[in-house]
């Protein structure tokens, strides 16, 4: 009977052997919660079955057990056999069965109420975190008697009061409430309704600061106790910003309704919402005439339909200013400025400014502009100052140009008074207004009295001067360069007109004061370097005369010691040569064979020089017929040599010069390929752009690429002259002739595998 009581037993019960851990017995209880049944575990251990994997858990309960006896509600993880993790309580006492010692385990599953309690947990740290950081004041009190029991760091904040202050004690202990009947109707709302919902009402900072709230309640039950939640958001800055639009909207619609200029709001279909009294008036219409409207009607259909394709392409990126013609209620029209802006609320706002005054005045400018800028030098300065005297008007203008040499004084450049030209002058800046215009670099103006207001100024005295106006006039590089000044014997009556008409012509008024000084500057620098040309050109035809003189000394007085040099050894040769040892004979040769060689290079230096001084004579040059005259000339140079001709473009140049450029060239080409075993050679031209190149291509010696550089210097040789006779000079020729055609010369070529050189001549 005892067996199958504690097989009903509802708490899941093990009994093990202390030795080994072996499972004697367990009950259904104990099946049914850890999923194993009874066959799976009996005579097998824990560790056998797998279903204890919380080892640390055991050993703990292992400990207690001998050291007490027993353990109590320890925390287990057990794993399922179909693998789900669950937690228990498990209990475990020592007993002893026929004598031998045994564990008896008892265990509560507790994994549903440690997963609520966790969700619990959760949720208060969420519920926690949220009353610490709203942005609203918050505060918990006891419905019974308004103790706090706690505030958020906004309440602090917006009350002005520390925590420490109001946990333990009720709104009114701490004198939160400026007004008792508003917190007797809000706690009366709140057991009306059981909740406050936005209760306006005003508050009273830890500094003494009044401040208006709207305050929410709830009642709520924590912890079995009635408790309640308020909540209160600050409204200072919010009624400030309030009353900040009002008072915003209240001075604009006194500026629309006083403004000068006309304003329409129009809706965005184009619709007129309301137009101001300056703009009833312009446009002769009462307020009441126009709303409802289209603004096509101040406008006209033209006008509005450009007015409405500027704002649609342009509104979205900014304001839009375009000039139309406001049509009036009596069918004239008047131009007007508009500048349209969105307003906040998608609406237009569009200013209307009457723009007649300044029409007129750009028709006058530009009268004055189309008299003047056609001219420059003397006759601009004169025309400037005779028209600002007509049209300002004033009695006497001047420009006047600082004087480079002495700046204390300015020279004028024309001066007209009382209708007509008069004679320039000079005079200090010392005590005068115009250093005041020229020290701020602008603009000054005395309307009247000037001559008093500078008794130092004589010249104003001596003109009956009472009015003053003058602008300086200032370089691009930032340096004085004059004034425009106009006088009046009577008071200005609208000096900001007489500046603005200054100013106009400031710019170009400098602008030709620079100018001239440059034309005076180029004319200066023309004549001297036209003189240092002329000096030049003297110094190069004297040079001329003394290499023409050199040459001529080098033709005949050095011919003749090398004439007779060569002409005694051969006398030597011939008359003694019997008696002579062969050593002598052969020294001889040597003479007469490096006097010849002097000769050549006598006479190659004097063709250098020639090519360098000839007058060039450009002429078109059929460039195939001079190459074959060069050819016939080269005849017995040529010995074996295929010579290839391809096509050969005229070009323009100096014929005679350029017949000595491919005597070198060919020449060269025959004299370096006549040891190849088949030599040839290739003459040709291109045209490239507005140039024809020419080449001569051999299959000779070649050279190394390395030292191409030298090719073209005097006295440069690649090879030996025992292997090549030369005097180093041709290709220094070739050079200098091309480059004074305006050409260029190369050479490529390699070792024993030719060489090809070409140059560039103007197509003809």
């Amino acid at each position: 009977m005892l067996a199958a009581v504690f097989r009903q037993i509802p708490t899941p019960i093990v009994i093990s052997r202390l030795g080994d851990g072996v499972i004697v017995d367990l009950n259904e209880a104990w099946e049914r919660v850890t999923g194993f049944s009874r066959r799976d575990v009996l005579g097998r251990s824990a560790t056998e079955t797998g279903h204890w994997t919380d080892l640390e858990a055991r050993e703990r309960i292992a400990r207690r057990v001998k050291a007490e006896g027993r353990a109590d509600d320890e925390l287990v993880r057990f794993v399922r056999p179909d693998g789900v993790e669950r937690q228990a309580l498990v209990s475990c006492v020592r007993i002893d069965l026929d004598g031998e010692p045994h564990l008896l385990w008892s265990s509560r599953d507790v994994t549903e109420l440690r997963r609520a309690a966790e969700r619990e947990l959760q949720l208060n740290r969420k519920y926690a975190a949220v009353f610490a950081t709203t942005p609203d004041a918050v505060a918990i009190s006891r419905q019974r008697d308004g103790v706090h029991l706690e505030v958020n760091e906004a309440w602090e904040r917006l009350a002005g009061r520390p925590r420490e202050q109001a946990v333990g004690r009720s709104a009114l202990e701490i004198g939160l409430w400026e007004s008792a009947a508003d917190r007797v109707g809000a706690i009366a709302r709140l057991e009306a309704d059981g909740a406050v919902i936005n209760y306006p009402t005003r508050f009273v900072r830890g500094d003494g600061h009044v401040i208006e709230v709207l305050l929410s309640g709830a009642k709520v039950a924590l912890d079995g106790e009635p408790c309640v939640v308020w909540s209160w958001n600050d409204l200072t800055e919010q009624r400030a910003a309030e009353n900040a639009l009002a008072e915003s909207e209240r001075r604009y619609r006194q500026l629309f309704d006083e403004a000068l200029d006309g304003i329409a709001l129009l809706a965005p279909d184009g619709t007129i919402l309301h137009v101001n009294p300056a703009g009833c008036r312009d446009a002769g219409y009462s307020c009441e005439e126009l709303v409802g409207q289209t603004f096509e009607r101040l406008v006209g259909a033209e006008a509005y339909a450009r007015v409405r394709a500027a704002m649609a392409a342009r509104l979205a990126q900014g304001p839009v200013r375009l000039e139309i013609r406001l049509v009036r209620k009596d069918g004239a029209t008047l131009p007007v400025e508009a500048r349209a802006g969105l307003l906040p609320d998608g609406n237009i706002q569009v200013f209307l400014r009457d723009i007649r005054e300044r029409k007129k005045s750009e028709e006058l400018l530009t009268a004055i502009a189309r008299g003047v800028t056609a001219r420059v030098g003397e006759g601009f300065f004169r025309s400037v100052v005779e028209f600002l005297c007509q049209e300002l008007p004033a009695e006497i203008a001047f420009i006047g140009e600082v004087v480079p040499e002495s700046p204390d004084r300015v020279r004028t450049l024309a001066f007209f008074k009382d209708g007509q030209l008069a004679p320039n002058f000079d005079y200090s800046l010392e005590g005068s207004p115009c250093i005041h215009a020229l020290d701020r670099r602008g603009s000054v103006v005395y309307p009247e009295g000037v001559a008093a207001r500078f008794p130092r100024d004589a010249g104003l005295t001596r003109l009956g001067a009472q009015g003053y106006a003058g602008t300086s006039l200032y370089g691009s590089g930032g340096e004085a360069l004059g004034i425009l000044v106009a006088l009046t014997r009577k008071p200005i009556g609208r000096p900001e007109f007489f500046v603005s008409m200054l100013e106009v012509f400031a710019a170009r008024a400098a602008a030709e004061i620079e100018r001239a000084r440059a034309e005076g500057q180029v004319k200066e620098l023309a004549a001297s370097l036209e003189r240092r040309v002329s000096e030049r050109t003297a110094e190069l035809e004297a040079a001329n005369r003394e290499l023409e003189s050199f040459g001529y000394s080098v033709s005949h007085d050095l011919r003749a010691p090398l004439r007779a040099i060569a002409g005694f050894a051969a006398i030597l040769r011939e008359d003694f040569g019997g008696e002579l040892p062969a050593e002598a004979l052969r020294l001889f040769q040597r003479i007469e064979s490096n006097a010849r060689h002097m000769g050549e290079l006598i006479d190659d230096l004097l063709e250098l020089s020639r090519a360098g001084r000839a007058a060039l004579e450009r002429h078109p040059v059929n460039m195939r017929s001079l190459v074959d005259s060069v050819l016939r000339d080269l005849q017995h140079e040529r010995a074996a040599a295929l010579v290839e001709i391809g096509e050969l473009p005229a070009a323009t140049g100096d014929a005679t010069l350029l017949r000595h450029v491919w005597q070198n060239l060919i020449g060269n080409a025959f004299k370096f390929s006549a040891r190849a075993e088949a030599p040839r050679v290739e003459i040709g031209g291109r045209r490239t752009g507005g140039k024809v190149e020419y080449y001569v291509r051999d299959n000779g010696a070649g050279f190394d690429p390395r030292y191409a550089e030298k090719l073209f210097g005097l006295f440069q040789r690649l090879h030996s002259p025992a292997d090549f006779e030369g005097t180093g000079v041709g290709l220094a020729i070739v050079q200098r002739i091309v480059h004074r055609h305006g050409g260029e010369v190369s050479a490529t070529g390699a070792p024993e595998r030719g060489a090809t050189f070409r140059f560039t001549l103007p197509a003809q």
